[in-house]
This record gives C-alpha cells, sequence and structure tokens, in this order.
C-alpha cells in the first residue's frame, strides 16, 4: 500500500518523522523517496492510562500545560506571586490543567541578593470538536493556569 502526498500542501519550516497507525504503509515525499512509516502510536508524555475501548469507533482528547524552568538553587521562583519549590538543583516544574480560555502567568525569580527576573506567559486555548470527540481524562488534581491554583 503507497500513500501519495503530492497534492498536498508542502509543510513550513522543519519536517518531522510522525509515527501513525499505517499497515505496512509507505509515505512518498514530494521528492519522490520512499520513507517506512512505522505502524505504532507512541505518547512522549506517557498520558497514563487509557480508558476501556467502547465497541464502536471513539475519539477522546484533552491538554494540559507544563510550567518549567531553572535559577538559582537558593533563589525564589513565584508564579502570580506564589511561592514555588525549587528542586537542589534549581529547577522547577508546575502543571496546569488546560481549558479553553485566555491565562496569564506572571513568573519571578528572586535572587539571595535581591535581584529579579519575570517573564510574562500568555496561553490560549480554543477547541473545535467535528463529530463526536470526548474528553480525555485528566489528572482531578490539576486546575486551569493561574495563581489561584497553586499551593499556598
Amino acid at each position: 500500500m503507497t500513500r501519495e502526498l503530492e497534492s498536498l500542501p508542502a509543510p513550513s519550516g522543519s519536517w518531522e518523522m510522525a509515527e501513525v497507525i499505517a499497515p505496512s504503509a509507505k509515505v512518498i515525499l514530494p521528492a519522490g523517496s520512499e520513507v517506512p512509516v512505522p505502524i505504532h502510536i507512541s505518547s512522549p508524555m506517557g498520558a497514563g492510562p487509557v480508558p476501556a475501548r467502547p465497541e464502536a469507533f471513539w475519539f477522546n482528547v484533552n491538554a494540559e500545560l507544563v510550567i518549567y524552568g531553572g535559577t538559582e538553587p537558593d533563589a525564589r521562583v513565584t508564579i502570580g506571586g506564589r511561592p514555588i519549590r525549587l528542586r537542589p538543583d534549581g529547577t522547577f516544574n508546575y502543571r496546569f490543567a488546560l481549558p479553553d480560555g485566555t491565562y496569564l502567568l506572571p513568573i519571578a525569580a528572586i535572587s539571595k541578593a535581591g535581584e529579579v527576573r519575570q517573564a510574562e506567559l500568555g496561553f490560549s486555548r480554543w477547541t473545535l470538536y467535528l463529530g463526536e470527540v470526548g474528553a480525555h481524562p485528566q489528572d482531578p488534581s490539576l486546575q486551569p493556569p493561574s495563581a489561584e491554583s497553586l499551593p499556598q
């Protein structure tokens, strides 16, 4: 089985190999070279257990946001004015649910000497569902990205 992509517009930017389900398919690239397509799916984040499959075709999707970074281990980091715990090497991360909406998260690092570095991260999600699409289960402890979602 061969799938030709000549009628599709050429992608902009860099090309990446996508892992898709395809029974022994080959993709013919615009230049004419053939590359075998893997026949499995992988998730880079390991989203957790997939719910039991219903009898009919189904599709669930969801999104979450991970804020991560690093600074000097003795600095203080805040998101929306609330302190974030640093690891011993100065790195940190924090996960949020990401429902549809617009979000602004001010993040600051303050050195032991009082120097301040700041970033304001803005995020927006909007979802257009075509057909019957459900929400994939999400960690119930995750909240939308806001200062109120952080521990006190």
